[in-house]
C-alpha cells in the first residue's frame, strides 16, 4: 500500500507514470548502495575504462613508469584482458621485482591464458613474499590448480588454511563457487559458512558490502 501511495505522488509531481518509475528506480539504487548493498555496482565498468584510458596515456608519455604499468596490468586483469595484463606486467616485472603484486598478477594472468607452470612459479613467489597480498586471491589460483589436477591426489589443505588466515570474504566467496564448480561440497560448505559467519559478526559498514554474497552463499547451501 506505502509503495503505491509514493508511486502515486510521485506521478502526481511528475505528471508521467513512467517518469515516476524512473525516478523510484534511481532512488532505490541509492539507497541500496548506501545502506543495502544487493545490486551490483553498475557504475564500476565505468570507472575502471576511464582510468584504463588516463594509465594508457600515462604510459605512453613515459613507458618506464612501473607503477603505472602494474596498475594498468591489473585493470586489464580485472576486466577480463589477461593478454594484455601479460604484455604490461612483463614490462613492469623487470622494474618491479621486489613488489609481489607483480609476482601475483603476472602469474595469475600467465595462468590464464595457458602459461600454467609459470604462472604457478610467479603466484607462489608472491605469497613466499608476502602471504597477506591481494586479500587471499593467490590462494584461489593455488587451489583451483590442484582441483585442475584432482587424479593426481593433490591437496588444498595448506592453501585452504593459508586463505583462511589471510584472505577477505570475497575471496572466502570466490573459493565457494570453486569448490562447487568441480563438485566438491564440503569444500564449498566450509567457505560459504565461512562468509555468512563473517557476515553475522561485521558491522553495518561492512554487512552491506557482504550481503549480495552473503544470500548467494545461502542460495548455494542449500542448491
Amino acid at each position: 500500500m506505502k509503495s503505491i501511495m509514493i508511486f502515486s505522488l510521485i506521478t502526481l509531481f511528475t505528471g508521467n507514470p513512467f517518469l515516476a518509475l524512473g525516478v523510484i528506480l534511481v532512488i532505490y539504487f541509492f539507497i541500496d548502495r548506501k545502506f543495502i548493498g544487493i545490486l551490483p555496482d553498475f557504475f564500476a565498468s565505468w570507472r575502471r575504462r576511464r582510468r584504463i584510458g588516463e594509465l594508457e596515456r600515462i604510459v605512453r608519455v613515459n613507458p618506464h613508469n612501473g607503477d603505472a604499468l602494474l596498475e594498468l596490468g591489473v585493470h586489464y586483469f580485472e576486466r577480463g584482458g589477461f593478454r594484455s595484463s601479460v604484455d604490461v606486467l612483463e614490462q613492469s616485472y623487470a622494474k618491479m621485482k621486489d613488489w609481489p603484486d607483480v609476482h601475483f598478477y603476472l602469474g595469475a594472468a600467465l595462468y590464464e591464458t595457458g602459461h600454467k607452470e609459470r604462472g604457478l612459479t610467479e603466484i607462489k613467489e608472491s605469497v613466499n613474499m608476502n602471504p597477506k597480498i591481494s586479500r587471499g586471491l593467490p590462494y584461489i589460483y593455488l587451489i583451483r590448480s590442484v582441483l585442475e589436477h584432482k587424479e593426481s591426489g593433490g591437496s588444498t589443505d595448506i592453501w585452504e588454511a593459508n586463505l583462511l588466515k589471510y584472505g577477505s570474504v570475497q575471496s572466502f566467496f570466490q573459493a565457494g563457487k570453486l569448490f562447487r564448480r568441480y563438485g566438491e561440497k564440503s569444500g564449498a560448505a566450509r567457505f560459504f559458512h565461512e562468509v555468512l559467519e563473517n557476515y553475522r559478526i561485521s558491522s553495518p559498514t561492512f554487512r552491506r558490502t557482504y550481503r549480495r554474497m552473503a544470500i548467494l552463499s545461502k542460495v548455494f547451501l542449500r542448491g
